[in-house]
């Protein structure tokens, strides 16, 4: 039998749903081995989820060696710009996050997706996109022709982006949403749920509804948005 990926789940709470989603891959490819969990609440150390234990902090990643990978499952519309502090205070080479892809997941063969990144069941990528490192997508969504999904964006179930949409580094984007052809989210974005954004939204925004306001605005750090603008820059996009 060959050798499974043995895998270090990072954030407890999501991984009831990390968990289906490696069983799901098992039933076709037996591929991966769930060691143990890692999570900064210390109120959750020793106790068990779904089989598996909670042993140490995130911190933790530096003892394994080299040939365990991690699931970086940690993400809320709350915790959309501290994924991308976490990420770096561990320090881990992006190599070293495996991605997960649901088997009931399309993604075409002219799209790329990062590392790190966890795709459920029913969401489809269409022709020609880019989904960038750490991002998450739930449950049937559908990423249109020639999208750009930049680093850790969480996208949920429902979400529909139309083609040539561009979301920014670390934004979220709520279930049943709907993006227009050509908009780009600002890194760091919150749409809200049932909302339809027909228009560029600037960094840090919080937008909601159909017809969509902003209704509030975060600072978004400046490396965030520099490592997207550069992200654009270098696929030709202005």
């Amino acid at each position: 039998m060959k050798n499974r990926q043995k895998l270090v789940i990072l954030g407890a709470t999501a991984f009831p749903e990390i968990s289906e989603l490696i069983n799901d891959i098992n039933k076709v490819s037996n591929k991966y081995e769930v060691l143990e969990i890692l999570d900064d609440n210390e109120s959750l150390l020793g106790s068990t989820i779904e089989g598996v234990k909670v042993v140490g902090q995130l911190e933790k990643v530096s003892h394994y060696s080299e040939e365990i990978n991690f699931i970086f499952g940690i993400g809320s519309y709350k915790s959309r710009i501290t994924r991308y502090h976490i990420l770096e205070r561990l320090g881990l080479p992006d190599e070293r996050y495996e991605s997960l892809i649901h088997p009931h997941a399309k993604v075409y063969s002219s799209s790329t997706i990062g590392f790190g990144v966890i795709i459920h069941t029913g969401s489809v990528i269409f022709n020609n996109s880019v989904v960038g490192p750490f991002s998450i997508i739930v449950a049937n969504s559908i990423i249109g022709a020639r999208n750009l999904i930049g680093k850790g964006t969480l996208i949920t179930s429902l979400v529909s982006l139309t083609a040539d949409v561009r979301v920014g580094d670390f934004s979220f984007i709520g279930t049943h949403s709907s993006i227009a052809e050509g908009v780009e989210i600002g890194p760091g974005s919150m749409i809200g749920m049932k909302s339809f954004v027909s228009r560029d939204v600037e960094p840090g925004s919080v937008v909601f509804g159909d017809p969509m306001k902003i209704i509030n605005k975060v600072e978004v750090p400046r490396k965030i948005i520099n490592s997207w603008n550069k992200n654009k820059k270098n696929r030709g996009i202005k």
